[in-house]
């Protein structure tokens, strides 16, 4: 069976495990089919959302997940995958779930032997003939859910759906409109929340409003997984994988098969040409696929024929990356800007291109462009960070839309072809185009080709050691030092002694790499040799940076002393360099170390005079950090009051301008602190210490992630402090929250009740709903403290009379 790039679905499932390459992607399957196992016998389940872009390798890895969920020893009798088709149209939720029962028909129809198979079938005829005269869209979702929940039940196992392009199915539109109603998407989600027998492992290509959006029905509903791109290495193995598959098959003809062998032979040959065609496509496997479908084509006129092709083929794709029902205008002309230039660009340089540009302004919107998965950082110094698309190719592919000259169309070409074939390759092509009537283009594209093979040429060459810092990098965010600390090590071996001011930067990375694995001796050597090279080249900003990573490594030795001396030498040399972003970071390691020293109130006088200069910066994450020491510091010393008044300060400062993540960070991080304090302040100061909160209780509307840490609060209250001082603390948090809101502490204040004897423990008067809710209190207060990952909370966003009804 021949490999599908746009169908793996269809592929052999032997031929998909031997093109899964990468630790993550196999960890990914692992972690999917582990989340399916872990919900098995629960009574409500988390429903769960793979988002990546197209070619990522979605379908690849549902397939299988589907395949190992079929054919696990312990799983294959407990779910059943039912696997809907990539492409499925359904305008309403009943519609997308009697495709759902449809497809569990079909697969009882053809498995006579599984148990309670008879009386699933019949249920699931049943609703199918029922639904086809239902008109009313919520009686259609009852039914059709009911025979799910009642096909599950006959076959005793869960019903795990997997749904493609969910984005689609459940979009409603700018403002929650379109046929899919707002109404019916709440109902889809109660339906879902409610049910025992199925579970949704869902995908998308990017993340959307209606779990993005706080008003949505579907927000902060699923547990996301993320499928990126692949690293140059994984990518390599992949078009290597893909060509070792190929030269098994027996129906090669030989033609084709001496190509592939010689590819074969000379692969690691390539390997820096392919490097650098990686640069032009990204990390997506799909592109994997295509470049191995070009290095197989046997001469240069077919490798042009399919590049056009593939080309065009990706227009629906970009287009709707440009999408202005999704993308806002502002952030539409940055994406068109970045697409249109021949390099990554600052957002000074982009703010230029736009009428009436600020780059404080441009800064922001490149920063959501970045959540949304569509632009990168990129570049070494802090000072001069660019941004590019987060898909090469885009930049390709709209050069070749927008090419209306022949010229224009064989340059696009030409930079594929030059990077597949050697030098002789093309003499050879060219030599026999000179004896052929064939069209001006075929000719031009491989004279332009060796053309651009001398300028190529050093790109390729230097990509092997960038890709190391790059990897390097990778390694460190992902937490992986030690693996980081080697990538560096390999890359300084790399560096000529006639460039010193590249070793230097490799030094000044390496160093607090070296301290997070635990090579203090490996670091600070790093830090004297960076010194060296910085003042034997007389290079301020490399001084400056080597005396910031000094002082961070004193930092972590306790020397607080000799830390402050060396940041307080990076802070004059920032300054006079003009580098605020340094001199803005040099001054907040300077208070760390003054405040260890003993002196707070010089700590937070350079604190803030940091976080001014971050504010001017627009670099929120830095302005997070500064106050994060802010609050240590206050906490430290004591001053719980002064603490809380800051942290809300800063929480309605940020505002809508900081990211989410920021946003919420900080306030996990107050109320995880407050629930600490529970143990150790008296109950009168705890009691005005939460009525201090009611600012952030009020925000709850706009702002309903806080929501959930409130209810995290009051039950780490009720497992740490016991049933009275959550008692006691609870009327505070309901008068301060929306009414609409505080109905959402109602299944806390239950559990309480019951540990004291206040309430029986079946809550006879109380909904079935609401017993569930409490019962899963119950059965949070029996994890470990640590474990917060299914704390019970209600569902976000529902108008009070919802909520009420669905705690």
């Amino acid at each position: 069976m021949p490999v599908l790039s746009y169908s793996p679905s269809h592929t052999e499932i032997p031929i998909l495990e031997s093109l899964t390459t990468g630790e993550s992607r196999h960890r990914l399957i692992e972690t999917l089919v582990d989340a399916v196992r872990s919900e098995i016998g629960r009574e409500s389940h988390q429903h769960q959302l793979l988002i990546g872009p197209r070619g990522s390798g979605k379908t690849h890895t549902l397939t299988l997940v589907a395949h190992r969920l079929r054919t696990d020893p312990e799983l294959q009798s407990a779910v059943l995958p039912v696997v809907l088709a990539e492409e499925e149209v359904a305008s309403y939720p009943a519609d997308l779930m009697r495709k759902v029962l449809g497809k569990l028909a079909s697969i009882l129809e053809t498995a006579p032997d599984l148990k309670g198979r008879d009386a699933a079938l019949r249920e699931s005829r049943n609703a199918l003939a029922a639904l086809r005269s239902e008109k009313d869209d919520e009686r259609a979702l009852d039914i059709v859910i009911g025979a799910l929940e009642s096909a599950s039940a006959a076959l005793n196992r869960l019903l795990v759906v997997v749904i493609e392009n969910l984005n689609s199915l459940l979009y409603a539109g700018p403002g929650l409109s379109r046929r899919a109603t707002l109404q019916g998407q709440w109902g889809f989600r109660r339906a879902l929340l409610e049910s025992r027998g199925l579970l949704l492992l869902g995908a998308a290509p990017s993340l959307f409003g209606e779990v993005t959006q706080s008003e949505a029905p579907f927000y902060d509903f699923f547990r996301l997984h993320r499928l990126g791109e692949l690293p140059p290495e994984e990518m390599l193995a992949l078009i290597r994988s893909r060509l070792d598959l190929e030269l098994r098959k027996e129906t090669l003809d030989s033609t084709r098969k001496s190509r592939l062998q010689t590819l074969s032979d000379h692969f690691d040959e390539r390997v820096p040409k392919l490097r650098g065609l990686l640069v032009l496509t990204g990390g997506l496997p799909r592109f994997a696929h295509l470049i191995f479908d070009l290095l197989a084509e046997t001469d240069v006129s077919s490798v042009a024929g399919t590049i056009s092709r593939f080309l065009d083929e990706q227009t629906p794709y970009f287009q709707s990356r440009l999408d202005p029902r999704l993308i806002p205008e502002a952030e539409l002309e940055i994406l068109d800007i970045l697409a249109s230039s021949s390099a990554p660009l600052t957002p000074k340089e982009i703010a230029s291109e736009l009428r009436g540009g600020v780059p404080n302004a441009v800064a922001t919107f490149l920063k959501r462009l970045r959540d949304r998965g569509l632009v990168r950082p990129v570049g070494n110094s802090r000072k001069d960070t660019r941004y590019d698309l987060t898909e090469p190719l885009f930049r390709v592919w709209r050069r070749f839309r927008l090419g209306r000259t022949e010229r224009e169309q064989i340059l696009v070409l030409a930079e594929f072809v030059a990077a597949m074939f050697e030098k002789g390759e093309l003499e050879t092509e060219l030599q026999l185009l000179e004896g052929l009537e064939v069209s001006n283009l075929r000719r031009n594209v491989v004279q332009s080709a060796l053309g651009l093979l001398d300028k190529l040429s050093p790109l390729y060459a230097s990509s092997p050691f960038q890709e190391l810092i790059e990897e390097a990098e990778r390694a460190f965010r992902e937490g992986n030092a030690s693996r980081a600390l080697k990538i560096f090590e390999a890359a300084l071996q790399q560096i000529s002694e006639a460039d010193p001011r590249r070793k230097l930067e490799i030094l000044n990375r390496m160093a607090p790499v070296a301290f997070s694995a635990g090579m203090v001796e490996r670091a600070l050597n790093a830090i004297e040799e960076a010194e060296s090279i910085a003042r034997s080249l007389d290079y301020p900003l490399g001084l400056a940076e080597t005396l910031l990573n000094r002082g961070f490594a004193y930092l972590n030795l306790l020397d607080y002393q000799q830390a402050l001396e060396a940041t307080r030498a990076a802070e004059r040399t920032f300054q006079k360099i003009g580098n605020k972003q340094g001199y803005a970071t040099a001054l907040l390691n300077s208070a760390w170390a003054v405040f260890q020293l003993g002196d707070s109130q010089q700590a937070l006088q350079l604190i803030q005079k940091s976080e001014q200069t971050f504010q001017r910066l627009n670099d929120l994450n830095q302005v997070f950090h500064c106050r994060l020491l802010y609050g240590q510091i206050t906490l430290k010393a004591g001053r719980w009051e002064e603490y809380i008044e800051h942290q809300i300060r800063s929480y309605q400062l940020m505002g809508e301008t900081a990211n989410n993540l920021i946003r919420t960070q900080s306030i996990q991080t107050l109320w995880g602190n407050l629930s600490k304090l529970a143990s150790q302040a008296d109950p009168d100061r705890f009691r005005r210490l939460v009525r201090l909160t009611e600012p952030l209780l009020q925000s709850v509307r706009p702002e309903e992630f806080m929501l959930v840490y409130v209810i995290r609060f009051g039950a780490d209250l009720l497992r740490t402090s016991g049933p009275e001082l959550l008692l006691d603390v609870l009327p505070i948090l309901e008068a301060g929250l929306p009414e609409e809101y505080s109905i959402a502490l109602h299944p806390l204040r239950l559990a309480a009740e019951i540990q004291t004897g206040k309430m029986p423990k079946e809550l006879p008067e109380e909904s079935e709903e609401m017993r569930r809710v409490v019962r899963e209190v119950f059965e949070y207060l029996k994890k470990a403290p640590s474990d917060t990952s299914s704390v019970p909370a209600p569902t976000k966003g529902q108008p009070k009379k919802a909520r009420k009804r669905k705690t």
